[in-house]
């Protein structure tokens, strides 16, 4: 069957997308390519010019991705800690799912007609979501200077910061000037489409690029940024998050497109009339939030278990002393002759991932950004961190380096207290507690934070730089004058108690690398959060009872 060109509008995009979210049936296409089709899943997509390929109007659906999970038995376990609805973004996806997604469908729309040979459906390469992203029309050449002036003013959405109204489904909640409804991932089609009628090249899910001939080693690359990302920069329409392929993230989705080789053809040929070249990248267009500090370490390190070592043979703590441990942690005492130690930093990323994997654990909000395991690990609930320390006690005392007697656990709101330089307080719970002091802040007296006091929110703090953008490597600022280090910043940390008598609701203490309130930051300051759910800027340290 061959069919017609239509005129494309914006009012069919609407319609076309409409039939796609609720399921509509598709129509075959083999032969030549229209500009327009909906495909046997209800997929609709559009020809974006200056690219040999057909776009998906909105990112691959979990309705989608769970009829090539039922249709081929493929292994699909890691399904996101959030509810999804069957229109949502289909996210935990590797690039090799994303792939193999493809290659399911080609394979059976090619068995059913619908397919010519010359046609398949893959991931856009990088060149082609610059394009559909508004980075370049695919035929003018670009000078370095017009490349660079994009690559750092254009958003998927043009220009404006903060982004207009309707732009994604952003962490809105970060961006001044910015609201949308959803706290995880939204339909899709919800938000307004770009010049080419695509949907959430901004926000929502990440999109995996692939381009075979470049991409050859274990890293992929994400475009578009998510429902959880608001910093400017990693938002831009030319950022490219460079993660490991097989990493899969509850951020993480995918776009497929369809080629045409007859399309392919044409479109190469039309270049080499025009004399033009795919316009060379400017500068540093992999602005990678771990390219700012030595000590942030390859992401592969999350996929093969970063920390995976055996825990050191050391002599037993004892009561009043400081203590290393055998995964290398420092402790010390809270007061003379104490039989209660605390770390002197948080839990690092890299012995949480070590846990994780040895228990296959929960970890409920595991963070989508990039950590390298000496970071403070984040995101587990307050039930996660003391699972942990009952492992880390199991394995200290298999090694000989605890007695029956000594264990790890949470510290007190009060012994968090006396870390930080606070004593009687006063309050039976740490509600009753919360501001008992109005003065003074994690790190003195002082307004704003003296330089390196620790990693916060400081794209809001005026007078105040720290050159993470999430979480940082532990004891990366200075220690405080009891010689514990990020109780200011970093991740804000599980204490052992209920915030008030008989709650669910536990008390968290300190600052985070999402921290800009001067309130935030006093010393008797307390959050709290259910005890089963973790969020991205929150961990725990270490306490060690010493009997």
């Amino acid at each position: 069957m061959r069919f017609s060109t239509p005129r494309f509008s914006r009012a069919a995009a609407h319609a076309s997308l409409a039939v796609s979210i609720l399921g509509g049936g598709g129509a075959a296409f083999a032969q030549d390519l229209p500009d327009q089709v909906t495909n046997s899943l209800g997929m609709s997509f559009v020809a974006v010019p200056g690219t040999p390929v057909l776009f998906c109007q909105h990112e691959a659906r979990v309705v989608d991705f769970q009829k090539f999970v039922d249709a081929s038995g493929y292994t699909w376990a890691e399904r996101p800690h959030f509810a999804q609805e069957r229109d949502h973004p289909v996210v935990n996806t590797s690039r090799a799912d994303a792939l193999a997604f493809c290659d399911w469908l080609t394979k059976k729309e090619r068995s059913e007609g619908k397919l010519t040979d010359q046609q398949t459906y893959r991931l856009p390469t990088n060149e082609e979501w610059d394009i559909a992203a508004g980075l370049w029309d695919g035929a003018s050449a670009q000078t370095m200077i017009e490349r660079k002036r994009l690559d750092e003013t254009m958003y998927p959405w043009g220009p404006e910061w903060p982004p207009p109204a309707s732009a994604g489904n952003l962490e809105a909640g970060e961006i001044q000037g910015y609201t949308d409804s959803f706290e995880f991932t939204s339909p899709a089609g919800r938000f307004r489409a770009n010049a080419h009628d695509l949907y959430d090249m901004a926000g929502n899910a990440w999109e995996w690029c692939y381009d075979p001939q470049t991409e050859t080693g274990d890293r992929g690359t994400l475009r578009g940024g998510s429902w959880i990302y608001f910093r400017p920069e990693f938002l831009l329409a030319s950022y490219q998050y460079s993660v490991p392929a097989a990493m899969r993230s509850p951020t993480f989705g995918f776009r497929p497109v369809i080629e045409d080789r007859a399309r392919r053809a044409a479109l190469m040929e039309k270049r080499q009339a025009l004399n033009v070249v795919s316009p060379p990248r400017s500068g540093d267009s992999m602005r990678d939030e771990e390219a700012v500090a030595s000590a942030v370490k390859d992401a592969q390190d999350r996929i093969l278990g970063a920390g995976n070592k055996d825990i050191a043979k050391v002599a037993p703590p004892s009561a009043g002393k400081p203590h290393r441990n055998g995964a290398g942690i420092e402790f010390l005492p809270l007061v003379e002759g104490g039989k209660v130690l605390v770390a002197r930093t948080e839990t690092s990323f890299g012995l949480f991932v070590q846990f994780v994997n040895d228990l296959k654990a929960s970890w409920s909000g595991r963070p989508s950004f990039r950590q390298s395991q000496d970071d403070a690990a984040a995101g587990m609930s307050w039930e996660e961190a003391k699972v942990f320390c009952d492992w880390l006690t199991k394995k200290e005392r298999e090694a000989g380096n605890l007695t029956e007697t000594q264990s790890y656990r949470l510290p007190t709101d009060a012994e968090w207290s006396l870390a930080i330089g606070l004593a009687d307080e006063g309050g039976a719970t740490p509600a009753a507690r919360h501001l008992a002091d109005g003065t003074i802040y994690l790190w003195g007296s002082e307004w704003p934070p003296p330089a390196d006091s620790g990693n916060f929110d400081s794209n809001k703090l005026d007078d105040y730089r720290d050159r993470f953008t999430y979480t940082a490597p532990v004891g990366s600022f200075r220690a405080n004058r009891r010689g514990f280090y990020d109780l200011e910043g970093n991740v804000s940390e599980w204490v052992e108690d209920s915030f008030d008598a008989g709650s669910r609701e536990r008390a968290i203490r300190g600052g985070s690398w999402l921290t800009s309130d001067p309130e935030q930051f006093r010393a008797s300051y307390r959050k709290n959060a259910d005890q089963g759910k973790g969020r991205l800027d929150l961990g725990f340290r270490l306490a060690l009872e010493v009997e």
